[in-house]
């Protein structure tokens, strides 16, 4: 991973990140990955499931806690610490690594972003209500069956919201 310098001591407010495209992959996956390469005949993972980095209430990416703080410079590290880790976690790849994964493994989806003079420029922009794949504060969901016709069920009124 391409990192630009940085002052000893002192996190900067510009993306750590040399200019280039990269893509978000769980790290879960990552990690079985690494250990098929590291083990000799040992069984390789299927595709990496890059839905997981999206949000189940709006279907747009979400982006973790631990890369947000990465990627505006106020965490030294990309990966969480111990205690912060979950199955949401991911990892930064290069876009030459993405060619690479998604030449074994094509994935229709995946969370990229380019760094352009140190500022994130998303593909497609993460959800603003939704934090590390759970529903925030007041995000209105509406419940609504998908064939009205097979089921004979009206469609429900436009109001029909669900506050959590």
């Amino acid at each position: 991973l391409a990192v630009a310098g940085r002052a000893a001591g002192r996190a900067t407010a510009i993306c750590p990140l040399l200019n280039g495209a990269y893509r978000l992959v769980p790290r879960a996956w990552l990690q079985r990955w690494r250990r098929s390469l590291a083990v000799s005949g040992s069984e390789r993972p299927g595709p990496p499931n890059t839905s997981d980095c999206l949000c189940d209430a709006h279907g747009l990416p979400v982006v973790p806690r631990h890369v947000q703080a990465f990627l505006r410079g106020s965490a030294a590290d990309l990966l969480p610490k111990h205690g912060d880790k979950s199955s949401r976690d991911c990892e930064v790849v290069t876009g030459d690594e993405w060619r690479a994964i998604n030449a074994l493994f094509p994935v229709e989806y995946a969370v990229a972003f380019d760094v352009v003079v140190g500022e994130v420029v998303w593909a497609t922009p993460p959800c603003p209500d939704c934090d590390d794949g759970h529903r925030g504060d007041g995000v209105d969901v509406t419940f609504r069956t998908r064939d009205y016709k097979r089921t004979g069920r009206c469609r429900p009124e436009r109001d029909a919201r669900v506050s959590f």
